[in-house]
């Protein structure tokens, strides 16, 4: 799939042409490039007989969203590990969990003490 070219109109390119590529228009749940970041781990974990995706991020990722979209139409479990606590529950998580993600959340100071440990 190949992002569209739109060109912008506008008297202050002075006669230049400006096309953008929108990613943004790819795909209205797997959006620009999260669909190329996941495309060869999705198809990875296909070949390799897994059913459930694993993915960390915070409250407001989209990466979690996408993620979560992909596995309801791929036909993966989702679990979404969230940086943060239960509360704002926002828009982002709640698309994330009709699309049948079980979101699990670790407070900020236990991610960072657990991210730091594993990092060191």
């Amino acid at each position: 799939m190949s992002s569209p070219l739109v060109e912008v109109l506008d008297d202050r390119l002075r006669g230049n042409r400006l096309l953008v590529k929108r990613d943004d228009l790819l795909d209205p749940e797997i959006p620009g490039n999260k669909s190329r970041k996941l495309k060869y781990q999705l198809l990875g974990a296909q070949a390799s007989g897994i059913t459930t995706l694993l993915t960390f991020g915070g409250a407001y990722s989209n990466h979690v969203r996408a993620v979560a979209a992909a596995g309801r139409r791929f036909g993966f479990d989702t679990i979404g590990v969230i940086r943060g606590e239960e509360r704002p529950f926002n828009e982002g998580l709640a698309h994330a969990e009709s699309a049948g993600m079980r979101l699990h959340y670790l407070d900020r100071a236990t991610a960072r003490d657990e991210w730091l440990y594993r990092a060191g």
